[in-house]
């Protein structure tokens, strides 16, 4: 029976119909929202290009990355820059900011002795440990 139907869509198809079935599929995948992977590493990009390949960087935010939120952000990021290991740790010689609210950042950045390498907008930034 399956078999059958499966045939009888694909001759539907192939008598002319396939012109209708294509601009549905198309109009279809148009209203479609870009992942959240997909928006996390286009955000990501400019960052990923001036950090190391390979190796660890730190991460810190003004979210929880504990929190529900916070924790799909951070995981979201891990993916993103993959290879490159994403530590929640604050001690290594550069740090990734990404955060909600950028207005924060210089605060969080001061209390962990980091410095401002580069602010790409949109409250994503790299930080460098600065010199004991």
């Amino acid at each position: 029976m399956r078999i059958a139907a499966a045939l009888a869509l694909v001759s539907a198809w192939a008598a002319g119909g396939r012109n209708d079935l294509r601009t549905s599929y198309w109009a279809w995948l148009k209203r479609l929202k870009p992942s959240a992977v997909a928006q996390t590493e286009q955000r990501l990009r400019p960052a990923g290009a001036v950090l190391p390949r390979h190796g660890v960087v730190g991460y810190l935010s003004d979210e929880d990355s504990y929190t529900t939120p916070g924790m799909r952000r951070y995981y979201l990021t891990q993916y993103a820059l993959a290879p490159l290991v994403v530590s929640r740790s604050t001690r290594k010689e550069f740090v990734l900011g990404n955060f909600r609210e950028p207005s924060k950042a210089a605060e969080l950045a001061r209390q962990n002795g980091l410095s401002l390498e580069r602010d790409f907008g949109d409250g994503l930034m790299i930080f460098r440990r600065k010199a004991p």
